[in-house]
């Protein structure tokens, strides 16, 4: 709300937090900045607009942000602010160009990954944070009908918060026993029935092979079915797991739990999954209840000519 105080425009602002349960170095707030036209008579406003803005809130020293008179009260603009840097240059206009910006940083974050002159924690913050930016631009499904336009498909793994696990069997060199290259989701929504679109199936891949020994590689594909509860998240229960080695490694049990220990979130993905981004190209899954707190997935839709 906006009301003439003083000589000066004194603005009120709603904050939508997200969810608590996703856990990042930033936390993004979502600001609507109600701005009030010219002053009329007997200090009422003629006018009012409804604007956006979107505060990312970083681990810096103690600040204070203020409103750039850049905004104006008569166009309020969309723009990002950081405590650490509150009069930065304002954003593309629409949404949907703030959000491609956002996800352009999220892939430039992401290309750091597993350079080695850059800190891994380091590169790690820099995901987190551009993460939680670009989930501020999410929309959720409304309908499970948009939901499925949301996550119908195959998807490939790009990041996740999970680490190895403690423990992970190695060989004699000292590394894992058994490399991951690449994990995808299969998700296929249920036909219209007794359920409807409610349930469905999930499906994890893991693609891995044992360094070590010459020719062992292969697949684990964990199986699942969900149902989509009355808030849009997935409720998953694994059903199977079946691994198709093309040669069957020395230590059959080591293997499967190496398989466990590097990826445990993939390998057991049973509990409840939120939606907290999604577009035609990218998604992101956050674990919602206690086993999965903090546990954020994301990843790339499969182009038909990879599948």
């Amino acid at each position: 709300r906006a009301h003439w105080a003083g000589g000066e425009w004194v603005i009120a602002v709603w904050v939508r937090v997200y969810p608590s349960s996703v856990s990042f170095r930033s936390t993004v707030l979502e600001v609507l900045v109600v701005g009030a036209g010219e002053r009329g008579g007997a200090g009422n406003s003629r006018s009012s607009r409804r604007g956006s803005l979107g505060l990312t809130v970083t681990r810096t020293p103690p600040g204070k942000v203020t409103m750039p008179r850049q905004l104006g009260l008569q166009r309020p603009r969309a723009l990002h602010m950081s405590i650490a840097d509150p009069l930065v240059s304002p954003a593309p206009e629409t949404r949907r160009e703030r959000a491609e910006v956002a996800k352009s940083e999220l892939r430039a974050a992401l290309a750091v990954l597993g350079d080695p002159s850059v800190p891994e924690s380091e590169a790690r913050g820099a995901v987190e944070e551009a993460v939680g930016v670009l989930q501020a631009f999410h929309i959720p499904a409304m309908t499970v009908d948009f939901l499925r336009l949301m996550l119908d498909g195959g998807w490939r793994l790009i990041y996740s918060t999970v680490k190895p696990q403690p423990g992970l069997p190695r060989n004699e060199a000292g590394a894992p026993l058994v490399r991951v290259y690449e994990v995808r989701q299969t998700i296929v929504f249920g036909e219209d029935g007794e359920h409807g679109q409610k349930e469905g199936s999930l499906v994890n891949t893991m693609d891995w092979d044992v360094p070590s020994e010459e020719g062992v590689r292969g697949y684990l594909n964990v199986e699942c079915n969900y149902e989509v509860s009355s808030n849009g998240a997935l409720e998953v229960e694994p059903n199977k797991h079946v691994i198709k080695p093309q040669k069957m490694p020395d230590d059959p049990q080591e293997c499967v739990t190496g398989l466990q220990s590097m990826c445990p979130e993939i390998f057991d993905p049973k509990g409840r999954w939120i939606t907290t981004y999604a577009d035609p190209e990218l998604r992101m899954l956050a674990g919602f209840d206690e086993r999965l707190q903090g546990v954020v997935n994301i990843f790339e839709k499969i182009k038909p000519e990879e599948s």
